[in-house]
């Protein structure tokens, strides 16, 4: 067992909830040149109230764009906000918010602020498919790892149901170059299968360096996590959960054995401490 020690609570607040989610997505805006464009492309982001995605065409600060979600046809007009990483040479990354407060476009159900201290997992329901970003229990964490599912009352069903994790948003399935590349040169071979599950987790390593970073997928022995800070492979880190008790969580050490770039940024392997 990874060896643990109560630490306090060091999430940071966010206004809303962001979950790596890889939808399609269908862009129409005007570039600053006056050129009138329609792009497919995907979400890096989302949160209830906006998106980060991918565009090769140029817009301005300020700029209404029209999005549509692809899965569902659910259109909303959204105001950039942000411009972010660069992607590629003709590929950048904006963020923007929607113009209606109540918009359902991603059609996931949002926590409230209030559960911010505790790990979120994109949880699907197996008999409808409801989506909900949840907070865990450390029960519910443990029954995830080992048997890949919760029960939980799902609203639509009006009953207990069967949960698993959200893999088509987080994974996307719309033929994303490199999706599912072959681990790193000299990374470890894993021991225990990994379930794929976007988890908010707070990371440090021994420089200071620390981070409020979301899971790409988790194991008992170790976990991988997007990440725009400068973190490296060697690197010992410190990562802190907080599922149930308010105002503390428990830091496990790991170590960082491999990096390398995906389309959310910075993929980065831990392996925790004692388990390699």
């Amino acid at each position: 067992m990874p060896h643990s020690k109560k630490v306090p609570v060091l999430f940071g607040k966010r206004r809303t909830d962001r979950v790596l989610a890889a939808l399609p997505i269908r862009v129409a805006g005007c570039e600053p040149s006056g050129t009138h464009f329609s792009e497919d492309t995907f979400t890096v982001t989302v949160s209830q109230q906006g998106a980060r995605f991918s565009l090769s065409h140029s817009v301005s600060l300020g700029d209404v764009v029209l999005i549509k979600n692809l899965w569902n046809g659910r259109e909303e007009k959204f105001r950039v906000i942000r411009r972010c990483q660069q992607v590629t040479r003709d590929r950048q990354d904006w963020s923007a918010e929607t113009t209606n407060p109540n918009s359902r476009i991603w059609a996931i159900k949002f926590t409230e602020l209030a559960d911010e201290t505790r790990p979120k997992v994109l949880l699907e329901c197996w008999i409808c498919s409801n989506t909900e970003h949840s907070p865990l229990t450390t029960l519910q964490y443990g029954a995830l790892l080992s048997a890949g599912m919760v029960l939980r009352y799902c609203s639509k069903c009006g009953q207990t149901t069967r949960w698993r994790p959200n893999v088509r948003v987080v994974d996307g399935e719309i033929g994303l170059p490199n999706r599912k590349p072959a681990p790193p040169s000299g990374a470890p071979i894993r021991k225990t299968r990994r379930l794929r599950m976007a988890m908010r987790v707070y990371v440090r390593n021994q420089l200071g360096i620390s981070d409020i970073v979301q899971t790409h997928d988790v194991s008992k022995h170790g976990f991988c996590f997007v990440s725009s800070c400068e973190f490296h492979a060697g690197d010992d880190v410190y990562v802190a959960f907080s599922f149930d008790r308010p105002g503390e969580s428990t830091e496990t050490t790991g170590k960082i054995v491999w990096c390398r770039q995906s389309i959310w940024g910075g993929l980065i392997g831990v392996s925790f401490a004692g388990t390699s």
